[in-house]
């Protein structure tokens, strides 16, 4: 009994099957008892079906019998979307993927901070944060800034007549 043991965690394939492909995920050497530490390989694809199971080397035993089944949920990539410019107080949407559940930070300007596609309506710049989270609970961030151009208060004291253009600001208008 004073002798240690060594004692290691596998992971099954997707299928839940340790006949073929498997991954070492970590090992405790103790004389009692312990916890061993496991990091997932990455890239794991998705599945419900993955199994761990422990061995031991003194006696040799593998806790094929009692497996513990796990579910691997793919990461979650944010995409806030890109940098955009708008009018002061224009209305728009931002459009966000990448998750099953979406928080918005700050909140100011938009309709509801917990969807993928707010209504925004700003009268300053502002740099928005986007968690996304998934089914498992990871989650992932990413940024987006709506720059804000002010309003124009400049009066036009010209004539114009319907169906014609007019120079503005180097800009014409019809």
């Amino acid at each position: 009994i004073g002798s240690s043991n060594t004692f290691a965690a596998e992971l099954s394939d997707s299928n839940g099957s340790f006949d073929s492909t498997y991954y070492f995920l970590g090992k405790v050497i103790t004389t009692t008892s312990g916890s061993i530490k496991c990091k997932l390989p990455a890239g794991l694809p998705y599945s419900s079906r993955y199994n761990i199971h422990v061995m031991a080397d003194t006696p040799a035993v593998t806790s094929y019998f009692n497996p513990q089944t796990i579910t691997i949920y793919p990461y979650p990539v944010a995409n806030a979307g890109n940098d955009t410019t708008v009018c002061a107080n224009q209305k728009f949407n931002l459009n966000a993927k990448g998750g099953t559940v979406y928080l918005w930070q700050p909140s100011t300007g938009l309709s509801d901070s917990t969807i993928a596609n707010p209504q925004v309506k700003l009268n300053k710049t502002t740099t928005y944060k986007l968690t996304v989270s998934n089914w498992g609970g990871c989650t992932s961030t990413d940024t987006v800034t709506v720059f804000v151009n002010p309003a124009s208060n400049q009066t036009i004291k010209e004539t114009v007549c319907n169906g014609s253009s007019y120079v503005f600001n180097g800009k014409t208008l019809t």
